[in-house]
């Protein structure tokens, strides 16, 4: 999931630099500053402000795609492993909100870890789609043409982050 997640990232600056000003090093210094939760709100504030509902529909979609993957990975990547029984995996992962001393546990099956990973694959391909879109979307309107389609959706991913149970911290 990591490796497709670092991937995914590099489509995510390909929309930002569409959206944003300056010259290639100073976009790439901002995408770097910036946490993906604030890559994604300037995104879609641009994409809101300067095109049409439907083209920025489009990028919302995406975004939101995004934003699973994000969680999706970040529940994988930051949560500590606490049982495995035939395909359920059990994680827990202490909230970055709420009480102290508490953990937060989920369980998902491979199954499903499978296929949160494989979407962060296909969300990758969307974006990079929608960023060649947009550029057929631009070309057309400035010659009049029709807007072209778009591309399809892909669904949204599936999620991971379902809480199970709150579960005190006690030390091993």
């Amino acid at each position: 999931m990591a490796l497709y997640f670092n991937c995914l990232e590099m489509a995510l600056f390909a929309l930002f630099e569409r959206y944003t000003q300056g010259g290639p090093a100073a976009r790439a210094l901002l995408f770097a500053e910036l946490s993906n939760d604030a890559r994604v709100k300037v995104v879609r504030a641009i994409a809101n402000q300067q095109e049409s509902a439907a083209v920025a529909e489009e990028v919302d979609y995406a975004l939101t795609c995004f934003r699973e993957c994000v969680a999706n990975r970040n529940l994988v990547l930051h949560s500590l492993p606490t049982a495995e029984e035939g395909d359920r995996i059990t994680v827990a992962k202490a909230p970055r909100k709420g009480p102290p001393g508490h953990l937060r546990v989920y369980e998902f099956t491979l199954e499903a870890l499978r296929a949160a990973a494989s979407s962060v694959a296909d969300i990758e391909s969307h974006i990079l789609l929608l960023v060649d879109w947009l550029s057929k979307v631009e070309n057309a309107e400035a010659e009049g043409a029709p807007r072209p389609s778009p591309p399809q959706r892909p669904a949204v991913p599936p999620s991971l982050n379902l809480l199970t149970r709150e579960a005190p911290l006690t030390p091993i």
